[in-house]
């Protein structure tokens, strides 16, 4: 019996799951143990059901996501939440992911950290803008957005 639309409906959990926890980090700058957690169950769970063959590999890549994320938090670039997620991704884009991951999230961390650094020269008043300059003015950034972002684009259905 083949469980492959459960497989593929955990997967598109996991990643609604992941788009919540970067929306929430945008807002509030904050990633919470208990997200992380979830997240990481939730892609454990896809991992087992795309096949026990796949769940070594995903876990690896998750660890060693872990690892460069616990690095960078040790040297003070990176908060510890967002180094947290870094293993629940890793699990759920797997070993065969990791290098558009990398490419993905460095793209897309440059672009919002231009988007942070000029929101001072974005036109309107609206609460996007208003939460950017927010943002800018903390001198904070919430790199969950494009981890997030990167993860999306890398999850294994």
């Amino acid at each position: 019996m083949s469980f492959d639309w459960l497989h593929s409906l955990i997967v598109f959990a996991a990643i609604a799951f992941l788009v919540r926890i970067a929306w929430y980090d945008f807002l509030t700058l904050k990633i919470s143990n208990f997200e992380v957690i979830i997240l990481t169950l939730i892609a454990l769970v896809a991992s087992v059901l795309g096949g026990t063959s796949l769940v070594l590999p995903h876990v690896l890549a998750g660890l060693l996501l872990f690892f460069i994320g616990f690095s960078f938090w040790l040297l003070g670039g990176l908060g510890g939440g967002d180094a947290k997620l870094f293993f629940p991704i890793g699990v759920l884009i797997g070993w065969h992911g990791l290098a558009g991951f990398a490419v993905i999230l460095l793209l897309a961390s440059f672009l919002s950290a231009l988007v942070v650094r000029y929101s001072h020269s974005l036109k309107g008043d609206g609460p996007l803008v208003r939460r950017l300059q927010e943002i800018q003015a903390s001198g904070k950034f919430p790199f969950g957005v494009p981890m997030g972002l990167a993860g999306v684009l890398n999850a294994s259905f």
